[in-house]
């Protein structure tokens, strides 16, 4: 049971942390600017009131994928929290030049558009400068908060481990101590580590803070992350202990 906790804790924690990192490296907010520049050329009635109904469905998803983007607000809180947690004063919130000279060429193709097809084509474009930013700064900006981000991970499970490997040996009578206590524990303060670290870095990650997305779920994902986070990782804990029990039997 330790060894399934400790496991799924692991996974979650890293991926809540590359997350983090991912929006930080600017990929995610380039396309939300993106998405802002359509919506504000939707604003034109007659852009709307041309759409037929290969559009329609094009604006329909257009509406989801902009209720599903973080705030600015958001987004600017969850960086400054990831860096303040980093303590990595050489590194800067907000959007690479490289960026922000693709979005202008973007703004010229949106105002551009007459038409929703002629501003779904626009589509092709972000996706070519995304793939630009994929080969420029983007993964770098990545590693540099990744890898330091990984090592306070490790320090908070390398700090849990060694609290219940002392307490362990404490508690089973010294060197000659009980082994498969003194395991438990430290697996056990270790899981603990994790856990913290992950409800700490959860508040970094853009997506978990509130947004205009409906569902009971993304709601109370967004409002509550940590109490989200808790829920999933018990039932996934679970799940992995029955999936191993099926397969021992």
């Amino acid at each position: 049971m330790l060894q399934a906790a400790a496991l799924v804790t692991a996974g979650f924690g890293i991926w809540i942390l590359a997350r983090a990192c991912w929006d930080y490296a600017g990929l995610p907010e380039f396309q939300d600017r993106y998405l802002q520049l359509v919506e504000d050329r939707l604003q034109d009635p007659e852009m709307e009131h041309a759409a037929n109904r290969q559009e329609s469905g094009y604006l329909r998803r257009l509406r989801r994928s902009l209720q599903a983007r973080p705030s600015p607000a958001a987004r600017a809180a969850s960086q400054e929290a990831l860096l303040q947690l980093l303590n990595r004063p050489s590194l800067a919130p907000g959007l690479q030049p490289s960026a922000g000279n693709e979005l202008t060429g973007l703004a010229v193709a949106v105002a551009a558009a007459r038409t929703p097809g002629e501003l779904a084509a626009t589509e092709k474009l972000r996706r070519a400068a995304g793939l630009r930013l994929l080969r420029g700064g983007v993964p770098r900006r990545f590693r540099d908060a990744f890898l330091p981000g990984m090592a306070r991970y490790l320090d908070f499970v390398g700090r849990g481990s060694s609290l219940g490997l002392a307490v362990g040996v404490l508690l089973a009578g010294g060197l000659s101590a009980n082994a498969d206590l003194v395991g438990a524990l430290t697996t056990l303060c270790g899981v603990g580590g994790a856990v913290i670290f992950t409800l700490t870095v959860i508040r970094c990650e853009s997506r978990s803070w509130p947004a205009g997305q409906p569902g009971v779920w993304l709601r109370l994902a967004r409002s509550y992350p940590q109490a989200y986070f808790l829920l999933r990782l018990t039932l996934t804990t679970a799940a992995a202990l029955l999936a191993v029990y099926l397969l021992r039997t």
